[in-house]
């Protein structure tokens, strides 16, 4: 907010008076008020929480009575004051920003008040203006650090009179120590608790207490909310709130470089609803000024951006491609307006080093890089897809990458995606004859629900040790998610792809994976959306478009293994389509991945077992549903090449397990 006239700096002309209370303040000369309007600013900057919680007030503005020969009297209790007071009545001190006038009995009365606290370090103005003629005094408090308004307000009272010496400052009470170290007096002046940055005096009225936002709605007649940003299809407008109304001015809005307001309002309003013609508005972002006119003079002026037009991005998690030494991703872009935009996009790539002690990840800012720079035409409806580059570090490590868009002109941006995570850890070697592990993961539901740092760890762990722990396959039991939500998925696959390029693996959906609200539905899991197909070097087919039902083909060591996942409860015709892939791989060693299989007592989940078997847990009335007994007796046990079925599900304080014997007198 801006006060438009001309201003007498006080800081210059007042004069250092020490206070009663030992601190020290600037008091004006010459007094103000009485039948002239005046206006007063003062911007200060908190100290530390030290200083400013050893206060007991904290001063923002004041008015010093004039003492017996015309000059300000020495003494605690100011005329009028907009000062923060502790309130120490409760065992909880708590904070009010009080504006208080003292009347002819030397009784302190608050005007106005707000419940808030002062923020150590933070910068403040304050202003206070008066109007003898209507006996207004209108009063904003703005936190310039956090960009609130902290107090706007005003009061009116017939005959109302304010006048005396201008003064800001140190005029604020330190809170004695209770209990002192031992031969040392409590101290009765702290160091004072704000330092005073400016102090203006204009001799006219500004109504400073008015407020007004710019507000957006579906329709003409219906609810709108207050916004920053509009876009295609909003109906816009400006509500102007003015507390207490005055008949001498009025209000316009106006934008940069336009030369017609573009609305006006008249100064005795409470408030007024006007609408805002978009079409004035230019793509990108235009400063609005709200202005108090008085004939051909403005007195007021408080600014406003507003930006036309949002964006919507989304960075697709990252590729690693080792022989080019790149980090890739590609920027997918909406905008609800046809432009051409200016893109910049840059890259901070962090060393994440896992603290055991801590048990919390480390970030170390690596370097910045270029990701894209350049221009891109963007059509409403229609999705640009822009390529991010990177050079891969060299080093071994785990990495994160935020990606850092920025558009001109500026629009209303959400971003999403734009932090990931990659690893450029050495894989196994596979050579033939070397022993080798295989990783499981079991159910990841909560950490990607909750705890996505987790899951990070766990992946991490994986790829840092792969090649000292001969990590050969990853395989994850299902439940990635635990309500298959979009961020869920974000936060797996995300977690997931620090295992690319370094060890593969194979997902099984379990019941959580296929979660819409309480019901589970096969055909609504989200998994396809987020692990895509070629995400998979291991993967040769599926059951149908979707890897629910795939299977996996995998050397190591010499030896080939078939790793075939099937979906939660398989279907019959899913079950024949394994017996056939499973038939058609005599020479690979088998390995089956479902989400439950094995009841915690070791024995085949079924509704004997386990209350967590398929028919179970599916909606009543679901058909084609095989639990573990139907899966041994329909598939597993009639190959000779099968080895093991590996499940989660149902958790224990043991690892279950069973030996059967298969048709072929195999064990699985």
């Amino acid at each position: 907010m801006e006060v438009v006239g001309d201003a007498v700096d006080l800081v210059g002309r007042g004069g250092i008076h020490r206070n009663a209370r030992g601190g020290s303040e600037i008091v004006s000369p010459d007094p103000v008020g009485g039948e002239r309007p005046f206006t007063l600013r003062t911007h200060v900057r908190l100290g530390d929480s030290a200083r400013v919680g050893g206060a007991r007030e904290i001063a923002l503005l004041a008015l010093k009575p004039a003492g017996d020969r015309g000059r300000p009297r020495e003494e605690d209790s100011p005329s009028f004051a907009v000062a923060w007071v502790k309130d120490t009545s409760s065992f909880w001190p708590r904070w009010q920003l009080r504006v208080t006038l003292r009347n002819e009995r030397g009784e302190a009365e608050v005007l106005l008040r707000a419940d808030a606290s002062p923020v150590a370090g933070h910068e403040y103005e304050t202003f206070a203006g008066f109007d003898p003629l209507s006996g207004t005094v209108s009063v904003r408090v703005d936190d310039r650090t956090s960009g609130e308004t902290v107090l706007a307000s005003a009061y009116r009272a017939e005959g109302l009179r304010i006048a005396g010496y201008p003064a800001a400052g140190a005029s604020a009470v330190a809170m004695p120590q209770e209990h002192p170290p031992a031969g040392q007096e409590s101290p009765a002046v702290a160091e004072p608790p704000a330092d005073l940055l400016a102090f203006t005096l204009y001799e006219l009225y500004a109504p400073v207490a008015t407020t007004w936002r710019v507000e957006a709605g579906s329709a003409p007649q219906g609810s709108f909310v207050p916004v920053r940003t509009l876009g295609a299809g909003d109906y816009a407008r400006i509500r102007i709130a003015n507390p207490v109304p005055s008949g001498r001015g009025s209000f316009r809005v106006v934008a940069a470089g336009r030369p017609d307001p573009l609305a006006t309002a008249a100064g005795d309003m409470v408030e007024a609803l006007v609408p805002l013609d978009r079409s004035a508005l230019s793509v990108g972002t235009t400063t609005l000024f709200l202005e108090y006119v008085v004939g051909d003079a403005v007195l007021l002026r408080d600014a406003m951006p507003v930006t036309l037009g949002r964006a919507s991005i989304y960075v697709t998690p990252v590729d690693v491609d080792r022989e080019a030494g790149a980090i890739e991703a590609t920027l997918r872009l909406t905008s609800t307006h046809a432009t051409t935009l200016k893109l910049n996009v840059a890259a901070q790539l962090y060393r994440m080093t896992w603290n055991a002690a801590a048990k919390a990840y480390e970030h170390t800012l690596y370097r910045t890089e270029p990701a894209f720079t350049g221009t891109i035409d963007v059509v409403p409806g229609q999705e640009a897809a822009v390529p991010l580059r990177i050079p891969l570090p060299s080093e071994e490590g785990l990495w994160r990458v935020a990606f850092e868009p920025t558009l001109e002109p500026a629009l209303g941006m959400t971003a999403s995606g734009a932090v990931r995570h990659l690893s450029t850890y050495a894989p196994f070697d596979r050579s033939q004859g070397r022993p080798f592990a295989i990783a499981v993961l079991p159910d990841t539901q909560y950490y990607a629900r909750s705890y996505p740092d987790i899951l990070i760890r766990q992946a991490h762990w994986i790829a840092e040790n792969a090649a000292s722990r001969n990590i050969a396959l990853v395989l994850h039991v299902g439940d990635i998610t635990d309500n298959n939500t979009e961020l869920q998925w974000e936060r797996a696959r995300d977690g997931m792809g620090i295992l690319h390029g370094v060890v593969p693996y194979v997902l099984a959906v379990g019941n959580h994976d296929i979660l819409v609200g309480n019901v589970a539905d096969r055909e609504k899991s989200l998994v396809d959306a987020y692990f895509a197909r070629d995400l998979f070097p291991t993967l040769k087919g599926t059951f149908d478009r979707g890897i629910s039902n795939s299977y996996h083909t995998v050397e190591i060591g010499g030896e080939k293994y078939l790793v075939v996942a099937l979906e939660f409860g398989p279907r019959d015709a899913v079950l024949a389509w394994a017996s056939d892939v499973v038939a058609a791989h005599p020479d690979h060693k088998v390995i089956v991945l479902t989400h439950t299989y094995t009841a915690r007592n070791g024995q085949r989940v079924t509704p004997a077992t386990s209350a967590g078997s398929p028919e179970l847990v599916l909606p009543p009335g679901t058909s084609d549903v095989n639990n573990a007994e139907g899966m041994w007796s329909k598939f597993v046990r009639n190959h000779p090449n099968i080895l093991m079925v590996v499940s989660g599900h149902l958790g224990g304080n043991t690892i279950a397990h069973n030996v059967s014997l298969g048709a072929n007198r195999n064990f699985v």
